[in-house]
């Protein structure tokens, strides 16, 4: 037994309409629709579904977690540059590594230092490529929170959900990316 989608009268499912209005039986209906009670149908209200609306949330909470990062990386990177351009390994003369070595043996310290000045600025380029090279792992590991947030917000907007947290946590992360961008040269170019 069916109930008519238009007025819930109850009705065979052979019927092709409804006995008492008329409206045509789609017979593809397999849910049955509730009858009519004292001349009005119960509307049920279902709250419409937002697809995406977790994702764009997260996309916002990772852009705001990685603009924190990536200032503070920024930051870092200027500090950086300001520290290497400020460091002169060539001031550092065979003359000082005798005079320490003085210094050391009154103390008892016996250190036999065979350093030249060459050997002191290519430890210095060296420490300061390590220092480089650990500065731009640590640039692409925390911009993972920008990426996830990037690709958190278009995956959110594909599934519909085009509201202001998916907006923001698109933006953000393209403004974090940029910094981390940024930072990144900053680092290598110093």
């Amino acid at each position: 037994m069916k109930f008519c989608t238009n007025c819930g009268t109850q009705m065979e499912d052979t019927v092709k309409f409804c006995p008492n209005c008329g409206t045509p039986n789609n017979a593809s209906d397999a849910q049955p629709q509730a009858p009519m009670q004292n001349g009005y149908q119960q509307v049920i209200y279902q709250k419409p579904k937002r697809p995406g609306k977790g994702l764009g949330i997260a996309s916002l909470v990772l852009s705001i977690i990685g603009l924190v990062y990536c200032w503070s990386i920024l930051f870092a990177s200027i500090a950086f540059c300001a520290v290497s351009h400020g460091l002169n390994w060539d001031s550092i003369t065979v003359y000082d590594v005798a005079e320490l070595e003085q210094e050391l043996q009154e103390f008892d310290i016996d250190i036999d230092f065979d350093i030249t000045s060459s050997d002191i600025e290519t430890l210095g380029e060296s420490l300061e490529l390590v220092v480089k090279i650990g500065f731009c792992v640590v640039v692409a590991i925390v911009s993972i929170f920008s990426i996830l947030a990037f690709i958190f917000s278009l995956v959110s907007r594909k599934k519909g959900y085009k509201c202001g947290i998916s907006t923001a946590g698109f933006v953000m992360s393209i403004i974090g990316l940029a910094v981390y961008a940024l930072s990144f040269v900053i680092v290598i170019l110093a």
